[in-house]
Formats: C-alpha cells, sequence, structure tokens
C-alpha cells in the first residue's frame, strides 16, 4: 500500500499537491467556460454595415436639431433610425451612408457595396431626392420592403420575410 501511495505523489509532486488538483481541475473547466461564453459573445455582435459608416445616431439627431427644418416627419424619424426612404434628400442620405462606393448614371445612381462588391441598397435620385431603392435600405439586414397596408406608419419599411 505504501508502495502505491509514494506512485501517487511521485506522479503529483507531494500530498497536498495531490489534493489541490480537484480545485485545478474546477478553476480549468470555469475558465474554458468563460473563454467559450466571450468568444461566442463576440462572434453574436453584428452591427449593419452601412450605418457604421455615416453619422453615429447620436450625430444624427443632432443633424436633424440644426438642419430639420421643413423635412417632412417621416423623413425625419427614418434618417433617425438609420434607413432611407422614398422622398429622402441626398444629403441626407450621405450624412446617414457616407460617399457611395459607386455612382451611375451622372451620379443620379448610388450603390453602397459589401467588402465582396456585393450590392447592400442601390439608390436612384431625381431632382435630389431619392425615387427608388433597390436591395436592403437599412444597410445589412434582412431583406425590406414596402407594403400598402404599413403606409400608416409614415412609410416604415417593414420585415416581409419574418
Amino acid at each position: 500500500m505504501e508502495y502505491q501511495e509514494n506512485l501517487v505523489i511521485s506522479a503529483f509532486g507531494s500530498k497536498d499537491q495531490l489534493k489541490r488538483q480537484p480545485a485545478r481541475i474546477r478553476i480549468w473547466i470555469i475558465w474554458s467556460v468563460l473563454t467559450a461564453v466571450f468568444l461566442i459573445g463576440c462572434a453574436a455582435k453584428y452591427t449593419r454595415p452601412l450605418v457604421t459608416r455615416g453619422l453615429p445616431a447620436e450625430e444624427r439627431k443632432d443633424y436633424i436639431v440644426q438642419n430639420g427644418f421643413g423635412i417632412p416627419e417621416n423623413i425625419k424619424n427614418a434618417f433617425l433610425e438609420g434607413y432611407p426612404i422614398e422622398g429622402m434628400g441626398r444629403e441626407l442620405v450621405y450624412q446617414m451612408f457616407g460617399a457611395p462606393d459607386r455612382t451611375g448614371d451622372r451620379e443620379n445612381i448610388w450603390e453602397y457595396v459589401d467588402g465582396k462588391g456585393k450590392v447592400i441598397v442601390g439608390i436612384t435620385f431625381k431632382n435630389d431626392k431619392i425615387e427608388k431603392i433597390v436591395g436592403d435600405p437599412q444597410g445589412g439586414t434582412a431583406p425590406i420592403t414596402n407594403t400598402s397596408e404599413n403606409e400608416g406608419n409614415a412609410g416604415k419599411p417593414t420585415n416581409s420575410g419574418l
């Protein structure tokens, strides 16, 4: 029996180290779980790519306070929430999403693309106002469409696929 005890002690170093092994295992398990939770938390955060390119939400509020006179309420609300709607001015789109990645038709068509060159949203202007929106008007979320039953919400898009 003494021989087996000495063998176990020699493997772990001493009787104290042998007693501390369960605590070390618990600490390792806790550390592993916390690391996994941290990594999952980092991976789960998603930010719409276009909204991060223009003014932050707080600065969009300041912009409306300073420059919002004469802008219809539905357009102000869409600007504050970070998505373009028909009738919104070119300047508001620029402040919201930044400079376009590609332009066409004498700069009447603005396209914003992702890192792979895929169009996120395309905006057509007529007389410096949005005439048509193609793609994702919220700038990187699930596809969104305007519906006639949503007219009471001041032109705010709804998720049709949910």
